[in-house]
């Protein structure tokens, strides 16, 4: 009897391993991407693998079963807004993203101040106008006290072409806050836009008078005499009807103080005898004989030729010269070309080269992590029909392994123009310059 029991035992084992498998498999199954990634990160790898693989509809799954896990946390949120724009649902995903604005307001972009400027920045570059004023604003609401958003909001109604909105807002701050020279350049500069030169003028002086040694100031108020003398010159000398003169380009500042702490550190370096890292401007060539001026055909004519050491001489002094042989300039062509790539990558709109320009630390600005910014900018980079990204005046500085490159950046799209100064600090990984930080000047 023991016998016959323990051999039907025996024969319905495979039975219960396979219910057992099956119990195991279904009660797997309705943990979701539990299975996929125990830790959001993991969660979050997941959903970026599904994307790079092309599966789209694997990774939305992925994305609201985290949402059900932490309900409260936006990250998912945005990630479902992510995924919804790869599929080619531009309007949920807009509707999405501004659900989150609205519910969050400005700190899902920005959690500091600083992190706050710095999306008013991204977002005037990209062309979203719009978008920046609502930051702008939000952020007024949250610091009323603070002056810099008030004179941010005037740069952004500059930028949108609300020019006498502008003046309105900057001539504010000049009553609360006659301290503050960049309004008053400012000030100057939209007056001379308009071509009220003399206002200009007038308002340039004002900041120089708070502030003597700003650079700006002093670069805008050169530019409006010579402006004037020519006006006063063209009076004076009539010869016939000519073209109507274009207003100057002059330098509206973008924030308060900005020039002013970078004037204190160059003379605090000054003071202390420390020198500051070396700086190569790049892509300047030294005058040919047919670009000199006539003041320097005259300073060349007026100075005699140097005699001609002997060849003795020139043998007796070859080591010493040797010796106090100038230090090697830093080569730049690398930084230099790795920029340029970037640049064109950008162009071209291939989003491979230009991610590969990118250091695996590099550090987005906001609240963005590595995977919320590749799929945030390839949003704003592909949807472009048209995209040209041009540098001017690159200056590079060394610093051991590190460079800081900076430089006019020439943006143009199918629905946005627009130049401002960027800075891209940069780290040497073998023979490649990489980028690790990106900000706006």
């Amino acid at each position: 009897m023991l016998l016959s029991t323990s051999v039907q035992w025996r024969s319905t084992l495979p039975t219960i391993r396979w219910l057992a498998i099956l119990n195991l498999v279904f009660g797997l199954a309705g943990l979701g991407s539990s299975v996929w990634a125990q830790s959001p990160q993991e969660a979050e790898d997941a959903v970026k693998t599904a994307i790079q693989e092309g599966q789209l509809d694997r990774a939305m799954k992925l994305v609201r079963q985290e949402r059900k896990n932490a309900p409260n946390d936006v990250q998912w949120y945005f990630l479902e807004g992510v995924v919804q724009a790869q599929m080619g649902q531009r309007d949920k995903a807009i509707d999405t993203f501004t659900k989150i604005t609205e519910l969050l307001g400005s700190s899902v972009w920005a959690q500091s101040p600083q992190e706050a400027e710095d999306a008013v920045k991204t977002a005037i570059q990209e062309g979203q106008l719009d978008r920046a004023m609502k930051l702008v604003r939000q952020e007024r609401k949250n610091a009323p006290n603070d002056v810099q958003w008030y004179f941010l909001e005037g740069v952004v109604q500059a930028q949108m072409g609300q020019r006498d909105k502008a003046i309105d807002t900057f001539t504010k701050i000049t009553e609360l806050h006659p301290e503050q020279s960049e309004a008053y350049n400012n000030l100057g500069v939209l007056y001379a836009s308009k071509g009220q030169l003399e206002k200009s003028k007038s308002f340039l002086e004002k900041a120089l008078q708070t502030h003597p040694s700003y650079a700006a100031a002093h670069r805008n108020l050169s530019d409006i005499h010579s402006r004037l003398a020519q006006q006063n010159y063209a009076k004076a000398l009539p010869i016939g009807p000519t073209a109507k003169a274009s207003p100057p380009q002059l330098t509206l500042l973008g924030r308060i103080g900005k020039e002013r702490e970078a004037k204190a550190m160059d003379t605090q370096q000054a003071s202390s005898g420390k020198t500051p890292p070396t700086e190569v401007k790049a892509q300047v060539a030294a005058p040919t004989k047919s670009e000199r001026t006539p003041t320097d055909r005259a300073l060349a004519a007026a100075s005699p030729p140097l005699p001609k050491a002997s060849a003795s001489t020139q043998n007796g002094t070859a080591a010493s010269d040797k010796a106090t042989a100038e230090p090697v300039k830093p080569d730049t062509s690398g930084v230099e070309r790795a920029v340029m790539a970037w640049a064109q990558a950008w162009s071209d709109k291939d989003m491979n080269r230009y991610y590969a320009a990118y250091a695996n630390d590099f550090v987005p600005t906001g609240r963005l992590n590595r995977t919320q910014w590749e799929a945030d900018r390839r949003l704003k980079i592909v949807s472009k029909k048209s995209i040209s990204v041009g540098i001017k005046q690159l200056k590079i500085a060394f610093n051991g392994d590190t460079a800081s490159a900076k430089f006019q950046q020439i943006y143009a799209s199918d629905n946005f123009k627009g130049n401002i100064r960027k800075t891209l600090d940069m780290v040497r990984q073998g023979n490649t310059w990489l980028i690790v930080r990106e900000s706006v000047n």
